[in-house]
């Protein structure tokens, strides 16, 4: 009963944690308002956001470094002062370099510190139930982005944008920094216990793999291509959900609202990926999630073209449950296949995909829009990526 207990609070911390992190993907509520201050366009905007993914990557890669010779409190901590000083910056912005440099490169480095650290650290509690645990923690991870978003976006019109951004920064290093005090790691009485609920479930027993053997294996590639190709079209998306809910006629207020629905179900999701992977195996998930994608990307395509808010929300739900399914099932799969003790450092470098499709995804679709006028267009662009997505995973499940 203790042992349930103390796994729960890990769990819940790990969350709320999590919850917070996740505004990083909200990061098209603040796309108009500065649009309209600066005059830029919407190619220069989106790569913000891009940024903001490519140093998410880096974060996590350094997170999983900073494990091996230092506690998680301190890679928490230092999470928590990156966000500080990032949000701080963002709030002192009068160019394009400097939003790139204060919501890009030091906020999305420390949602990438803290979001590794978390689930690593909280992971350890559940090494029988990989795909639950990162489910559950990703839920909070998905949400955040509706729940801190929407107020975000309240708070712009209430206070401005450079305001919002200061309160943003005290609110997300006291969250980390008091989150880094309370999760902690099992000890080895606990350590013990876990070992034995491992055996009573029956859960399979894999070779922990170090980074390098890893990537020997033809599995961790057609992995990570899969991911790269379904991510670039989930990140296109969620970067420009705002402006694409504008596009069809929706009103600044209605268009925040829906394009919430990614968040909403992209949270749902992470934790429904996560149960599915513990029962249906790895084959059957990925299935699923590339068939959520084939469908989601021609819906939003006519909702564009017909400028019509019932497709346009439709497809918003289908996008935000597939994308959630792509980094819990990533997750989950990580632990599986190349074993917990360096799970770490493992997903923080399978985590590099993000990389190219933050930089792919975002770029083309906002470049395609640019030039035709139109986001109707550059769906098409997007369902190629999901296509390409199929045979991988055909191949993958040819594999234990």
């Amino acid at each position: 009963m203790i042992m349930k207990k103390t796994r729960t609070r890990q769990l819940l911390y790990g969350l709320c944690i999590l919850l917070f992190l996740g505004l990083i993907y909200g990061w098209s509520v603040f796309v108009t308002p500065l649009e309209a201050e600066f005059n830029w366009q919407r190619a220069q905007s989106s790569l913000t956001f891009t940024f903001s993914m490519i140093f998410f990557c880096l974060g996590g890669f350094f997170s999983g470094l900073l494990l091996k010779k230092f506690s998680h409190r301190f890679v928490l901590r230092l999470s928590a002062c990156c966000l500080l000083v990032g949000f701080f910056f963002a709030s002192r912005v009068q160019s394009l370099w400097g939003i790139y440099l204060s919501y890009g490169v030091l906020c999305g480095s420390g949602v990438g510190l803290g979001y590794n650290c978390v689930l690593g650290t909280v992971g350890r509690w559940f090494p029988e139930k990989p795909g639950f645990c990162s489910g559950t923690l990703m839920l909070g991870f998905g949400i955040g982005a509706l729940i801190l978003g929407t107020g975000a976006s309240g708070l712009i019109g209430l206070i401005g944008w450079r305001k919002t951004f200061v309160l943003l920064a005290v609110v997300f290093a006291a969250v980390v920094a008091v989150g880094a005090q309370l999760i902690k790691t099992p000890d080895e009485q606990e350590l013990d216990e876990l070992k034995r609920r491992v055996s009573r479930v029956d859960a399979p027993q894999v070779q922990s793999l170090t980074p390098k053997e890893m990537f020997k294996t033809s599995s961790v590639w057609l992995l990570v291509g899969w991911g790269t190709l379904l991510m670039l079209v989930g990140l296109a998306v969620v970067g420009q959900a705002v402006p694409i809910a504008l596009e069809i006629g929706l009103p600044l207020a209605l268009a925040t609202t829906v394009s919430g629905l990614i968040s909403v179900c992209n949270g749902l999701n992470r934790f429904i990926t996560g149960s599915l992977f513990d029962k249906l195996g790895r084959t059957k998930t990925m299935a699923i999630i590339t068939v959520l994608f084939l469908v989601a990307t021609p819906l939003l395509y006519f909702a564009t073209r017909a400028k019509s808010t019932a497709l346009l929300v439709a497809g918003f739900l289908l996008i935000g449950m597939a994308y959630g399914g792509v980094p819990t099932l990533l997750s989950a799969a990580c632990s599986r296949m190349y074993g917990p003790k360096n799970y770490a450092i493992n997903f923080s470098f399978l985590n590099f995909h993000i990389i190219p499709a933050a930089v792919i995804g975002p770029m083309v679709f906002s470049l395609v829009q640019q030039a035709a006028g139109s986001y109707t267009p550059a769906f098409l662009v997007l369902l190629v990526g999901c296509v390409a997505a199929v045979p991988l995973a055909a191949l993958l499940a040819r594999q234990k």
